[in-house]
């Protein structure tokens, strides 16, 4: 199948639309209520959430530090999982 250059353009934009609607979604989990000010460091910091919308979770197991997960990526800066690295 060849391909005229005006479909191969509307090609080119339908999939330059489809890839801008496909936003990132990323969770960070803390110990208490990040606020707006937090988030935007913690983002900052990771090349994997620029551009990402984060959303703050509070999980009250947590000792100190947070969590992010990107899609089945997990970024673990938690005491609690130091805890754990240290006494298993």
């Amino acid at each position: 199948m060849k391909l005229t250059p005006t479909l191969r353009q509307d090609l080119k934009n339908f999939l330059k639309a489809r890839l801008v609607d496909q936003s990132v979604m990323a969770q960070v989990y803390a110990p208490y209520m990040l606020s707006t000010d937090e988030v935007k460091q913690i983002q900052s910091k990771y090349e994997i959430l620029k551009g990402a919308q984060v959303t703050a979770h509070v999980d009250p197991t947590l000792l100190a530090g947070f969590v992010v997960e990107v899609g089945s990526k997990r970024i673990d800066c938690s005491l609690k999982s130091r805890l754990n690295t240290i006494f298993v």
